[in-house]
Formats: structure tokens, sequence, C-alpha cells
């Protein structure tokens, strides 16, 4: 099961990297959050402002890894 899972990363990859595409993983947990794929807003202190820090969503190719693991409360993003 390791290989098939290991496999199926190396061949997102691999497409992404023939695409020219952006790559990104997700390794679903209990505790994850929903700002932890979306992203959220970061205050800078020194700018007085809000930046938004991207979460890995915000890519061409997305490898969502182990999403039955995830909590109820991320069920609204899939």
């Amino acid at each position: 099961m390791f290989y098939l899972k290991m496999c199926l990363a190396t061949l997102a990859k691999a497409l992404a990297l023939s695409c020219e595409a952006d790559f990104q993983r997700v390794q679903f947990t209990p505790d994850l959050l929903p700002s932890d794929i979306l992203g959220s807003s970061i205050f800078n202190p020194q700018k007085q402002a809000f930046h938004f820090e991207q979460g890995p969503i915000f890519c061409h190719i997305l490898l969502a890894d182990e999403i039955n693991r995830a909590s109820p409360r991320l069920n609204l993003l899939y």
C-alpha cells in the first residue's frame, strides 16, 4: 500500500513537471483546519496592513492524500 501512495505522488509530481504546472500535496489529518488548505490573512505590523498568505489549494495540481481521515468540518471544502 505504501508503494501505491508513493507511486501516485510521484506520478502527480511528474505530470505537474511535464506541464510546467504548480504541484502541492495536502496530508489530511483529524486536526486539519479549512484555513490550512485555503490560506489566511496575516497582519504585518510594520506596514499596518493584512496580506493574504495563499494555501496549497491555489495551485494547478493538488494531491489530497488520505482524505478519509479528515474531520466532518472539512466536508464543505470537497
